[in-house]
């Protein structure tokens, strides 16, 4: 026969409230985390936006630019064969 004691039952509640108050405490844990990365995710989200607009403008930049080095490529190739015929 198993007897179980007031001690023991003691024991097992103040163990039992240990673990709730751990419980409580990572909850409240994680309360402050999530509202933390809702906070960053905030953050990043408008970080995404500007660097879109960013690489947006870049790459309208760079396709601006893009017939100028063709021209400038083609004018280096014609002085280069120019100078070829000096040389000769």
């Amino acid at each position: 026969m198993i007897k179980i004691t007031q001690v023991d039952i003691s024991s097992c509640m103040s163990g039992s409230r240990d673990l709730l108050d751990d419980a409580r405490g990572y909850l409240d844990d994680a309360r402050v985390a999530y509202i933390d990365v809702a906070r960053e995710l905030s953050r990043l989200d408008t970080a995404y936006e500007r660097l879109l607009g960013f690489v947006d403008a870049l790459s309208q930049k760079n396709s601006d630019l893009r017939p100028l080095v063709n021209q400038a490529t083609d004018h280096a190739h014609q002085l280069q064969i120019q100078a070829d015929q000096l040389d000769r």
